[in-house]
């Protein structure tokens, strides 16, 4: 039969009521003229034609499909109970949005990170070149840094596997003149970069090859869509209108389409300017990334064959002209290495992939544990609907109809609950973005709906419909066999021990999400505490940026020299210092050192200025700090780490040792002579060990540049403090841009992964575990009511309330024994398998399993306590007389 007659059925049976109706009539019409009454006439008609009601269902029928029409019956069967059960459908459908949401909102995240492709004609053909090895030291500027740009100009020119290459640097500009900065996202980028890609202009046009010529200057920029309509409110005119980008004023000269972000994921570019533009071609800045499009019937393996047969050549022709000899033999050794780049490249893949998976693995078992809660309810709403399914045994159902019914009810409330799940995704996917997302450093990712996320939606209500489904479904086929009261008993016992495992699982997968969040948990709280050489409270980073045609060379040491004399006079500041790299920042520079004409190995280097490390609050351990002799006619001094001191002298006491870094092209080596030995402390990260640190004088500094970061030391407010420190830079240098930064703040936003799982793993397993409590709380509860005869009988033969109650936490305590046993091994599984993100802790910690089974077993017994009190107060003769 076709679904066009099924579909149509009803408007047949109007069809053909009708016509029966027509027929009626007219025959009635016969009977009136051979002289019968209207009355008469209208029954003989019916007779003659027999029971109408028959006939139309009986084609009724015939147009039906009865599978269809008994699922529709049952689906209809399923909502009816769900309304006359609020109470149970409320509570389920939460629980299962609240588990698929957070599913399908960590695989949101992951979708949007690893796997949806870019927005772009034949994004498969993407690939991306990354240079492996130790060997590139010098200036490291962008988050996806890997070639220099006399590297990107060889790979360009000598390869022949691609049928377009292009190269991109990251950045950001300042899009305020002066004051406070007002910083947008900017590319770097060849003149390949748009046409590679497929990217055509919204308006106007885009770069391409012929704009590559050396010092092109700024002679105009791409903007996003974006930008084009926050800046210009999507002006028509905006094609040469002049943009502020850092001291230049560039034209406009097109807009990319709205779909378009760039190919970093995780990043959404405002503003691009053209690589020949930026004049940045040193050897030893490594700022470039570089992908392309395969041509035709080339494999990724065998452009990697072709790249590495270039490596060579390429490396050889662009050497840094100040490497030594170890250094340059490094530098040879590098390796090229093709990766498939169809989603894009993202250092946010790489920081935070691995806490989302695991954070899947997370929200996955609190999953599992809520639909073993609700296998529970639903065997507990099964068993006492077990005489409705004896009534419909005994009216003819066969067993597979009862089954089927039931199971339609549990698919119910898994689309119900993915629907409920979606909706909390939707909300909890944004959050966990603005978690890691900063004012400075915002993340923009595509979480729309996409046909990946709808299907992991629906497998894993599917997944869970058959987890706490099948145990419901297959109490009612068994309740066909259990018609008689013997039987019925032998299915209650079974139903409990079903109940009891189901109880133990809970446990053992909540212990081990509790073990998890408390390694979590405490690696924050490591990261915290740790010691950093410096002290976090009450320093504010205010970041100035000056422009040259405001500050030629020759005025910048003498505005410098006044600007710190004047912060210093701001009320309640009790230090001012400036650094090249403050903190945390972002900002590092390293290179190699020489000791004794060898080299040595890299240190990280800080340019700092006379009381920088007593500003920071960094002990000074022996020799003096930077002064007023050190100036540009006197030797280069410099003061060293402990780990310095560590690398390259084996620890011993550095004070008037000499070291030397590589001087540039047809330079000398600068030499440095070690006048003060300073605590270790933190450069980049948190997490890293203390690293080798030299700091040297800034009043050494022959040029000094266009940015100076000062660190100020306050007891105030850091908000009275900006303040105060815009209004002495806008008095001494009107055009100046600032932006400020608190280093607690700073620091803080560093751990931004760490405190995502601490929060959410934390969340998570507290949620687990008061799960497994109330599955606890309901099996002892049915326990309970099952024995209250037997409980009845015990005491009335003599048994006290002490020893009911004894009775019943015994058999919470084999509960909670078996489930924390099997725990226990989960929990050492799970911290092998996160052995990477914790920080300060074993993976088997003692007192974090001893701490996630004192919790776990005291809420448990606790939860178990309140039935058996409960038990413990029964009336003997009470229970005696309800049984």
């Amino acid at each position: 039969m076709s679904w066009r007659r099924y579909f149509g059925r009803k408007r047949r049976d109007e069809d053909l009521a009708r016509e029966i109706e027509s027929y009626v009539r007219h025959e009635a019409d016969d009977n009136v003229a051979r002289g019968m009454t209207v009355d008469e006439a209208r029954q003989a008609a019916r007779r003659k034609f027999g029971k109408t009601t028959n006939v139309r269902e009986a084609i009724y029928e015939m147009n039906s499909l009865n599978l269809v029409e008994s699922v529709g019956h049952d689906i209809k069967h399923g909502l009816r109970q769900l309304r006359l059960n609020p109470g149970f459908a409320l509570a389920a459908i939460l629980s299962l949005a609240l588990g698929i949401g957070a599913n399908t909102a960590i695989f949101q995240l992951l979708n949007a990170v690893r796997v949806r492709p870019l927005p772009i004609s034949k994004p498969e053909e993407l690939v991306e070149i990354r240079v492996n090895g130790d060997g590139r030291a010098g200036r490291h500027t962008g988050r996806n840094r890997q070639v220099s740009n006399p590297v990107w100009q060889q790979l360009n020119h000598q390869q022949w596997a691609f049928s377009g290459m292009f190269a991109f640097g990251d950045t950001r500009f300042n899009l305020a003149p002066q004051g406070e900065v007002r910083y947008v996202e900017g590319l770097w980028v060849s003149g390949s970069f748009f046409p590679v890609l497929g990217v055509r202009p919204l308006l106007g046009r885009v770069f391409t090859p012929e704009d590559d010529r050396p010092g092109c200057g700024y002679f105009g920029v791409v903007i996003s869509h974006s930008l084009w309509q926050r800046e210009y409110g999507g002006r028509s005119d905006v094609l040469g209108q002049r943009l502020s980008v850092g001291p230049e004023q560039v034209p406009v000269i097109g807009v990319t389409p709205p779909e378009f972000f760039g190919v970093e994921v995780g990043r959404r570019f405002d503003v691009a300017l053209p690589i020949c533009s930026a004049r940045l071609d040193r050897r030893d800045h490594f700022w470039l990334a570089v992908m392309g499009r395969l041509k035709p019937g080339w494999s990724v393996d065998q452009a990697n064959a072709h790249l590495k047969s270039l490596g060579a050549s390429i490396l050889a022709e662009t050497v840094p002209t100040n490497y030594q000899p170890d250094g340059i033999k490094k530098y040879l050794a590098l390796e090229f290495e093709m990766r498939t780049a169809a989603s894009g490249v993202s250092p946010m893949r790489t920081t935070y992939e691995s806490s989302l998976w695991a954070l899947l693995a997370i929200v996955g078992v609190v999953l599992l544990i809520a639909s073993a809660n609700l296998a529970s309810l639903m065997l507990a709403r099964a068993a006492a609907r077990k005489q409705d399914f004896a009534l419909r045994f005994s009216l003819g159902a066969s067993r597979c109809r009862v089954v089927r019914q039931v199971l339609v009810e549990s698919l119910l409330l898994a689309v119900l609950g993915a629907f409920s799940g979606l909706v909390v995704a939707s909300w909890a996917s944004g959050f966990l973005v603005a978690m890691v997302s900063t004012a400075l450093d915002p993340i923009h990712l595509d979480l729309s709906m996409d046909w990946r996320l709808l299907g992991f939606t629906s497998a894993i209500a599917a997944l869970a419909c058959v987890l706490f489904g099948t145990a419901p479904a297959m109490q009612a086929a068994q309740a066909a066999r259990e018609l008689r009261a013997a039987r019925g008993v032998t299915g209650t016992r079974e139903r409990l021990t079903f109940r009891r495992a189901l109880v133990v699982v809970q446990i053992a997968l909540s212990f081990a999400l509790l073990f998890g969040a408390l390694l979590f948990t405490g690696s924050f709280r490591n990261l915290v505490r740790i010691e950093t050489g410096f002290e976090k409270e009450g320093i504010l980073i205010a970041n100035l940026f000056f422009r040259d045609v405001d500050l030629p060379p020759g005025r910048r040491e003498p505005l410098y020299r006044e600007l710190t004399g004047q912060l210093r006079t701001i009320p309640g500041v009790s230090g001012v210092a400036h650094a090249f790299a403050p903190p945390l920042s972002g900002s590092f520079w390293d290179t190699r050192i020489l000791i004794g004409a060898q080299d040595a190995g890299d240190s990280n280097m800080n340019q700092v200025s006379p009381g920088y490390f007593r500003v920071m609050g960094t002990q000074l351990l022996a020799g003096r700090d930077f002064g007023d002799q050190d100036t540009l006619r006197s030797p280069k001094v410099a003061i060293v780490t402990e780990a310095f001191a560590r690398r390259f002298w084996n620890g011993a006491h550095p004070v008037g040792k000499t070291f030397a870094t590589p001087g540039g092209s047809g330079q000398a080596d600068t030499v440095y002579q070690v006048i003060g030995l300073v605590k270790d402390s933190k450069y980049s990260s948190m997490r890293e060990e203390f690293p080798p640190i030299a700091f040297v004088s800034s009043s050494q500094e022959m040029n000094p540049g266009l940015i100076r970061r000062y660190v100020l030391r306050s007891s105030g407010p850091a908000s009275a403090l900006m303040v105060s420190v815009r209004q002495v830079v806008a008095t001494a240098s009107p055009g100046t841009s600032i932006r400020f930064a608190v280093l607690t703040t700073q620091i803080e936003e560093t751990l931004l992964r760490e405190r995502l799982m601490a929060t959410l793993s934390g969340f998570f397993g507290v949620l687990a575990a008061v799960l497994a409590v109330v599955g606890l709380y309901g099996v002892v509860s049915y326990l309970v009511a099952r024995r209250r005869n037997e409980i009845g009988i015990r005491m009335a033969l003599g048994a006290n309330r002490n020893a009911i109650l004894r009775m019943i936490l015994g058999e919470v305590g084999v509960l909670l024994v078996c489930g924390l046993a099997a725990g226990l091994v989960l929990a050492l599984a799970t911290g092998t398998a996160a052995r990477t993100l914790l920080f300060g802790l074993e993976p088997h910690d003692p007192l974090v399993l001893l701490s996630a089974t004192a919790l776990l077993a005291l809420v448990g017994l606790a939860a178990g306590f309140i039935p058996a009190r409960r038990a413990a107060g029964i009336a003997p003769m009470t229970a005696l007389r309800e049984q």
